[in-house]
């Protein structure tokens, strides 16, 4: 059989390394052959292509060197950068939505890499080893692109495939037939932007008309922070060729710059295009959930559903909002809709056994702990521990309780809601030194701006009772700007504020 058919169809069943193999021993009997070339470059392209519209986490050193002059004080909702804080996805006698630490925001259905930005403090970020409470490097996305080219070059024992340094760009661009492969490889294997800028430019001058070479040019420009110049090659694009990527490379433009609201029309003009398309409406949703507009993102999420039924995002996010909105026996159906996919993770059984609890299903609780703890590492084991404590606080049984979250705290030694809990049993038990103690450390743990009300109106509970109102005053505050920031008015809060002034005023 010939085996250049043969490697066409292992390219056709994605076996590259395969492909990689056999064009390599054909190329070194005939080096000249472009048919092989250019299918090499493909199977090399395909092993590290990644789909350029998912918004990428931007690292520490991008936040430094980022020069794009930003409102100091935005508007509600008008920007990404800060959490909005004006209720808008708080609804009435629902339960309130965690925040996330690493964000601000409320907590998200699924990780993505743009759900790891923060507005944490950048100078915390710059004295630890690794910046703003992630698993990234500093330079997450320059390491990211410098590992994937060093390893790439090793396909070929003598070196890279193509020396680019002695490539004639304008011969290549002339030929339709290979300039396109070729700038995906340049682009996606070696990561020469620059290189693929200026390629991208010349077929640009050959034929102003193709669509194509105007998104990749946007694409370098968009890698080499020109978003200005990448947001005028994708509107141009669009303009001439309607197409789901050009929307979608676009959104992710606007929601780089911070303009949400611009990124959220282009996805709505991308699923008028394309109405069948389940991307527009999962990266709208993106965007809602983003702005703490968790309604808006749930009916996007919902949307998608109805596209796609097996979207995996959509129903991660779509199963934690019923959690939160008290319909647990809901969210339980979308977990399970999960499981029966194949998504078997830690994080997903510990939301059923969740569910279960709260829908008293005790019966399948315990059997998705026991598959969680199979499953998790080191990190979800401090949350599986604190769940299962708070089960047994909840229940009644305050020794086991203890007992988890001390367990939680071994594979964590800073994990707030677990020092919180402790809190809340050393008080029970009478022990106020011991509970304000904890609960110290457990803002400490969380930051200050990112303590939960709860926790702070425990610290301020606490401090009183051991007659420090300034404390107790301070913390009260700090749990009642938290609260009206929400969107809430807990009664609580505000009756032992009033106490603490009367208290202080008649000092």
């Amino acid at each position: 059989m010939d085996p250049l058919y043969v490697a066409l169809k292992l390219f056709e069943l994605r076996k590259y390394d395969q492909v990689d193999k056999i064009t390599t021993a054909l190329l070194e009997r005939n080096p000249q052959d472009e048919a092989l070339w250019t299918l090499k470059m493909r199977a090399l392209t395909q092993q590290v292509y990644v789909d350029e519209y998912e918004m990428e986490y931007e690292d520490v050193v991008d936040q430094l060197m980022d020069e794009s002059a930003m409102a100091a004080r935005p508007r509600p909702g008008t920007s990404l950068r800060q959490p909005v804080k004006t209720g808008v996805g708080v609804r009435p006698g629902a339960t309130a939505r965690p925040m996330s630490r690493r964000t601000g925001r409320p907590v998200s259905g699924m990780l993505r890499p743009s759900s790891r930005a923060t507005t944490a403090n950048m100078r915390n970020a710059m004295t630890t080893g690794r910046g703003l409470q992630t698993s990234q490097p500093l330079t997450a996305k320059i390491g990211r692109m410098l590992r994937q080219g060093t390893a790439s070059m090793l396909t070929t024992p003598n070196g890279p495939f193509i020396v680019l340094s002695r490539l004639n760009l304008a011969k290549y661009t002339e030929k339709k037939y290979l300039a396109k492969p070729l700038f995906e490889y340049i682009f996606y294997h070696d990561h020469e932007t620059a290189l693929a800028l200026q390629m991208a430019n010349a077929a640009h001058n050959l034929d102003n008309r193709d669509w194509w070479w105007l998104s990749r040019r946007g694409l370098c420009h968009y890698r080499l922070a020109l978003q200005r110049e990448a947001e005028r090659d994708m509107k141009e694009a669009a303009s001439q060729q309607a197409h789901p990527d050009n929307h979608l490379y676009l959104s992710k433009i606007y929601a780089r710059i911070d303009l949400p609201a611009q990124a959220i029309e282009s996805y709505k003009a991308g699923g008028v295009n394309f109405p069948a398309e389940p991307a527009m409406l999962v990266g709208a949703a993106r965007i809602f959930e983003e702005l703490d507009d968790l309604a808006n993102s749930t009916l996007f999420y919902r949307d998608a559903l109805k596209i796609d039924a097996m979207n995996f995002e959509a129903l991660a996010c779509v199963g934690m909002e019923c959690y939160y909105d008290d319909q647990p026996e809901l969210a339980l159906r979308y977990y399970r809709r999960l499981l029966q996919m194949g998504v078997h993770s830690a994080e997903i059984f510990i939301n059923v056994g969740m569910c279960c609890f709260v829908s008293q299903q005790m019966d399948l609780m315990w059997s998705a702990f026991e598959n969680a703890f199979l499953l998790c590492n080191k990190e979800q084991l401090a949350d599986l521990f604190y769940n299962l404590g708070y089960i047994c606080a909840c229940s009644g049984e305050l020794q086991y309780a203890q007992r988890c979250f001390q367990l939680s705290l071994t594979s964590n030694n800073s994990n707030p809601e677990a020092l919180a809990g402790l809190a809340q049993i050393a008080y029970s038990e009478g022990d106020r030194q011991k509970a304000v103690s904890l609960l110290s450390v457990s803002v400490t743990a969380s930051g200050k701006e990112d303590a939960s009300m709860e926790t702070l109106y425990n610290m301020a509970v606490c401090c009183e009772e051991l007659g420090d109102h300034g404390s107790a005053f301070h913390y009260a505050q700090m749990a009642h700007t938290l609260a009206s920031g929400l969107g809430a008015v807990d009664k609580d809060v505000k009756d032992l504020l009033l106490r603490l002034q009367a208290a202080i005023h008649s000092v």
